[in-house]
């Protein structure tokens, strides 16, 4: 029984800790990804959604496909929730308030174009 446990209770926390950080470039179709969060960004979403979570029902196609768990805005811009655990979350960033937007607080952003960012939060 002991034989089991261990590699048992070594998969469980691999599994849990797994999958979130940045992405790469390579990962997407930046430019449908960048014209759905433009699209996205110009839409007259009701007053309650001008910041916070945005409806899976106003999601554009390109952000459908990469079945991700949330979107939200807030005043510096749209954030596409991909990746998440207890304290950790990972996906991808497209600032709308440029001048507002600074890639060196937390959390931490990489350059995935000149409109794209990755991000990730490791609380």
């Amino acid at each position: 029984m002991r034989e089991i446990f261990m590699p048992l209770c070594l998969g469980l926390m691999l599994l849990l800790s797994g999958c979130v950080g940045h992405y790469e470039a390579t990962d997407f179709d930046l430019v449908e990804l960048e014209r759905a969060l433009v699209s996205l960004s110009d839409t007259d979403l009701s007053i309650s959604n001008k910041v916070g979570e945005i409806p899976k029902s106003q999601w554009p196609e390109a952000i459908v496909k990469l079945n991700a768990e949330a979107v939200r805005k807030d005043e510096t811009g749209i954030y596409v929730r991909l990746d998440s655990n207890w304290v950790e979350e990972s996906g991808v960033f497209f600032p709308t308030v440029p001048e507002k937007f600074s890639s060196s607080s937390d959390p931490s952003y990489k350059a995935l174009s000149d409109r794209l960012y990755s991000y990730y939060v490791k609380g």
